[in-house]
């Protein structure tokens, strides 16, 4: 075989490569039209989770400016509003926890003996949230722990054949909003948040489990020069949770801090 034979071959193949690619490009976003953006939600909202609260065990890799941190423990998620996250040292003690039930939030710091507490308003979550500075009150934050974020019905609605996902954006705020949905399980991919065409701040949800939950939360926070993983572990759905949980108490002889 000649080398004109070969080139022939190699383009012919190219040319079969590019068209099948296009047609599962054009195929994939033909199967999921929708109509509208109404429609769209209609269809997020049949395939959210039913779960109203779970357990898990978490593990934070954190990037800031005082350098990387990793930490493990325990994380419990009730509906509306209400979480608890308590995170180990290295000899298996709580070094530090955090509570709200969407009303008052706690904070207890045991290496620095502080006790601060005060309204779970958005600027204290961002303050004393272990996670990172996403401008949500915790209903929000609840809801982003369950994979879910309220999108409004006046959102544009798009299709990305690229990466094969729908788009839908938004303005809350004087801030641009975004988010990637999977157009088969309708399940949120990535949300980000901008403000005078500045990312402020963008959330992968990947790796979801059997009960529907995201199993890794990737977040970055750009301006703050903040990165944070959070896988979850063993999660437990439906767990039995007293209200009382969601509320910590100061131990005897602590400083306290009141917002």
């Amino acid at each position: 075989m000649n080398r004109a034979q070969h080139r022939s071959i190699y383009v012919n193949l190219v040319f079969v490569l590019f068209v099948e690619a296009c047609a599962h490009q054009v195929a994939l976003s033909e199967q999921f039209t929708v109509k509208s953006t109404t429609e769209f939600l209609a269809q997020i909202d049949s395939h959210k989770v039913k779960w109203s609260s779970y357990v898990a065990e978490i593990r934070i890799t954190y990037f800031g400016p005082e350098g990387r941190v990793r930490t493990t423990g325990t994380i419990a998620i009730k509906r509306p509003a209400s979480m608890r996250c308590e995170m180990m040292g290295p000899h298996g003690g709580v070094i530090s926890a955090f509570a709200t039930n969407g009303i008052e939030l706690q904070a207890l710091d045991v290496k620095n003996s502080k006790f601060i507490y005060g309204p779970a308003n958005v600027k204290n979550l961002d303050r004393l949230l272990p996670f990172a500075p996403l401008q949500l009150n915790a209903e929000s934050w609840n809801k982003l722990l369950f994979g879910e974020i309220d999108i409004p019905e006046t959102a544009k609605l798009l299709y990305q054949e690229k990466k094969g996902v729908f788009i839908l954006r938004w303005q809350e705020n004087s801030h641009d909003r975004e988010v990637e949905i999977d157009p088969q399980t309708k399940q949120l991919k990535q949300a980000k948040d901008f403000f005078a065409g500045q990312l402020i701040s963008q959330v992968n949800f990947k790796n979801y489990d059997k009960n529907g939950l995201p199993q890794i939360l990737q977040v970055k926070v750009p301006s703050a020069k903040i990165e944070f993983i959070a896988v979850f572990r063993d999660i437990e759905v439906n767990f039995a949770i007293e209200a009382e949980a969601f509320v910590l108490n100061p131990p005897a002889g602590i400083a306290l801090e009141h917002l």
